[in-house]
């Protein structure tokens, strides 16, 4: 009976503002189990082996270049028609055709993956590591990227039914057995890459499993579904547009690692790859904001509610600056103390903490363009961002080049910083063009100046206010508080966040 209640409320329909709190909140947790992890799996497989887990984790990004836009596609078809008991067969069909297509995509990527792991081999540049050992990681690589890639297809689908509970549920279960489960693998069965890379296949498969009985207990009750081609030819467009959006910004924005694992030894794309870590948790934080509001800017897009959606356009923004803008930029103020801290290691915090901070910084840019983003998805349009990343390709792919042979990973993330600052004064700009054209000022006012220049003069007050000292736990302490203080900045500087604070406030005090 207690099982049954805990499905039963972890499968309902939340508010926007609960659905942002749970992601987050299962974010969170997952972050810090893998912040706890990383520090002890390079005792067991050292650095080099560390720069394949960077690798792992790039190809992961890559990859979704095969998603073909279906997962996307998928998330806003079911929003749209989540509220139509009429069309609950089509939901089902939906599910099933875009289901057979990924699935087919993985067995793809295996058999590919596999018979390319001697290619991949020769691009490494290992010290200690044996070719053999590098050979077999990547036969097992391609098995654990295959058996992972349908969990962002049922991710999608149960997003799109407001079923953001569950997901994270299911995604903190998986998530902390993929970190913590490896450790003890590594301690208990075999200290050895293959059997890190062994335990992420299973713990994959396992999650795609569970996500997929879940999406099907989401849906109205009926038959399975079946596969229909009319269903393709009706979206094809759509999820062709965010199929290339996925493919070129996949190439932009993981080129630095393609290029760095040519130019850096194996342990220095290591340490690139822990920062790189850092800065890839700040999805960790987008994602929750983006996933709680895009199925509500599809609705209200879809029934051409424009005050609406400028409202919820707005406040999404303020939401993601107030989440994304302390965090990143803590790193980026205290990148030092925070890697002396969770490595305890000098060497790895002296290699890595001018990286934190680089990349820190255009992750802070990236989080803020998601809700534009969102807005243009929402309204099915695609062109301006497949025409943004085309120009961005031609242009930062070269400099990426260039500046890595130079300046190493250091070059690639001034890249980084440049690439969103491009989105930021062009496309936003041209977007609002054509959606809520009376509302771009408000966002760069409200929405992005006022909370960056908080944060940004909040870090640089408790940076100059920072006492160093030898002793972990005060460093801890004063980090806690830089953090909090930068926080209060953010949420002061938010008109919506403010607000609902003062709100919450007056009804403790009523």
């Amino acid at each position: 009976m207690a099982d049954h209640r805990l499905l039963k409320l972890l499968s309902r329909e939340f508010t926007t503002r609960t659905n942002i709190f749970v992601n987050i909140a299962a974010n969170a947790i997952v972050a810090v189990a893998y912040i706890v992890a990383i520090p002890l799996y390079l005792p067991y497989i050292g650095v080099e082996a560390y720069g394949l887990v960077g690798l792992f984790a790039a190809l992961q990004t890559i990859l979704t270049v095969l998603d073909l836009g279906l997962s996307v596609t998928l998330n806003r078809e079911l929003a749209v028609r989540s509220n139509s008991p009429d069309r609950a067969g089509e939901m089902r069909d939906l599910v099933r055709t875009t289901e057979i297509i990924y699935w087919g995509i993985g067995l793809l990527i295996a058999i590919s993956g596999a018979a390319s792991a001697p290619f991949l081999t020769g691009m490494a540049n290992p010290a200690e590591l044996s070719a053999a050992t590098i050979r077999d990681c990547f036969v097992i690589m391609s098995i654990a990227l295959a058996l992972q890639f349908p969990i962002a297809l049922y991710s999608g689908g149960l997003f799109g039914l407001q079923r953001q509970a569950l997901v994270s549920a299911v995604f903190v279960v998986f998530l902390l057995l993929r970190s913590l489960g490896a450790v003890a693998i590594l301690a208990f069965v075999s200290a050895t890459p293959q059997a890190f890379f062994i335990w992420q296949a299973v713990c994959a498969g396992l999650h795609a499993a569970t996500l997929a009985g879940a999406l099907r207990l989401a849906l109205p009750p009926g038959d399975a579904g079946q596969f229909r081609a009319d269903i393709v030819r009706s979206l094809w467009r759509f999820s062709a547009g965010i199929g290339t959006i996925l493919v070129i910004s996949t190439i932009v924005t993981q080129v630095d690692k393609i290029i760095l694992i040519r130019i850096l030894s194996l342990e220095n794309f290591g340490f690139y790859s822990i920062a790189a870590f850092l800065s890839a948790s700040v999805q960790r934080l987008i994602q929750p904001v983006y996933q709680a509001y895009f199925p509500k800017l599809s609705q209200l897009a879809e029934n051409s509610d424009e005050a609406q959606l400028a409202r919820v356009y707005h406040q999404g923004s303020q939401v993601m600056a107030v989440i994304v803008l302390p965090v990143c930029a803590s790193f980026a103020f205290f990148s030092w103390e925070i890697m002396l801290v969770w490595q305890r290691d000098a060497a790895t915090a002296r290699n890595t903490y001018q990286l934190v901070t680089l990349l820190m910084a255009g992750s802070a840019l990236y989080g803020i363009l998601f809700l534009p983003y969102g807005l243009q998805l929402a309204n099915g349009w695609t062109k301006l961002q497949v025409a943004s990343l085309i120009a961005s390709a031609l242009l930062f792919i070269p400099l990426a080049i260039l500046l890595a042979a130079r300046f190493g990973g250091v070059g690639t993330a001034i890249v980084w910083i440049l690439y969103n600052l491009v989105f930021l004064a062009v496309t936003v700009p041209v977007m609002h063009r054509r959606l809520l054209k009376a509302e771009k000022w408000d966002w760069y006012l409200n929405d992005v100046l006022k909370p960056l220049l908080a944060v940004a003069a909040a870090g640089a007050f408790c940076r100059v206010a920072f006492i160093e000292s030898q002793s972990y736990l005060i460093l801890s302490l004063e980090l806690a508080a830089a953090y909090l203080i930068i926080l209060v900045a953010a949420v002061m500087a938010s008109s919506h966040a403010r607000g609902w604070l003062v709100a919450r406030l007056r009804y403790r005090g009523a």
